[in-house]
């Protein structure tokens, strides 16, 4: 199941704060990808590593955001705003480095590229890795 999520607020840090709580009521997501037009997109990214740890991806964007049911051009002149997409299901992040595919046994890719789409799991490529952490497909 995917979802929308937006949510404004008077600071950053109060904009965090509203994130993090609309992550709670939408159920902790399996992967996120965020965009916010704040000028300190800190708070946002705390919220979400600690709503999805290491599957959460997000930026920051003065291009205007699309979320939440609603479309805003350009940077808020009011309120920083962020915008979600959080993915409820069995997803596995991974990052795939410039010189190949993450070390695993030759069997476990040959099982994945051989997998039927009823049964093959869904993955979630990632354009970098995620700090200080490994992928569990990796470990």
């Amino acid at each position: 199941m995917l979802r929308s999520i937006a949510c404004h607020a008077p600071s950053p840090s109060a904009l965090g704060d509203a994130f993090a709580k609309a992550l709670a009521a939408a159920g902790k997501p399996d992967s996120l990808l965020w965009l916010t037009d704040s000028r300190d997109a800190g708070p946002i990214a705390a919220a979400a590593a600690a709503a999805c740890g290491s599957a959460a991806v997000g930026a920051r964007t003065s291009g205007g955001l699309i979320g939440g049911g609603a479309e805003h051009y350009g940077p808020s002149m009011r309120e920083p705003r962020v915008v979600a997409l959080a993915l409820h299901g069995a997803a596995t992040p991974f990052h795939s480095p410039p010189e190949g595919l993450p070390d695993l046994p030759a069997e476990d890719w040959a099982k994945l590229a051989g997998a039927t789409p009823d049964a093959a799991p869904p993955l979630l490529l990632l354009a970098a890795p995620p700090r200080g952490a490994g992928f569990d497909l990796e470990r």
